[in-house]
């Protein structure tokens, strides 16, 4: 369904942080209400890392020039679908396949 495993669930917290998943430059912070939000790792407007970008609310805010990037998509910059399993953060990535709402997860052991 084009989901990636990105990290463990513990390691993705409030503040943004940068990993490369299938050649993309992502970054990933945690909601307010916990769960798990993904977007490009670049800046739109000026390309700056958005890895040290503060969080206001569930929103990125831009360590150069302070554009707020949340939900909504800004020019080709797009927020990315999310799905915390409880113990992995996925992200969804366009790759050609047949999406799905969520991974196809193997049964886990008690």
């Amino acid at each position: 369904g084009g989901w990636y495993a990105v990290d463990a669930r513990e390691k993705i917290g409030r503040s943004p942080r940068a990993y490369t998943v299938d050649g993309h430059d992502l970054v990933l912070w945690r909601a307010s209400d916990v769960s798990g939000r993904a977007a490009p790792e670049a800046c739109p407007h000026m390309g700056a890392s958005l890895e040290c970008a503060r969080v206001r609310g569930d929103n990125l805010i831009c360590p150069w020039h302070g554009l707020e990037l949340g939900d909504e998509p800004h020019g080709r910059w797009r927020p990315l679908p999310a799905h915390d399993d409880g113990v992995l953060v996925w992200v969804q990535l366009a790759d050609g396949t047949e999406r799905t709402e969520a991974p196809i997860l193997a049964p886990r052991p008690a």
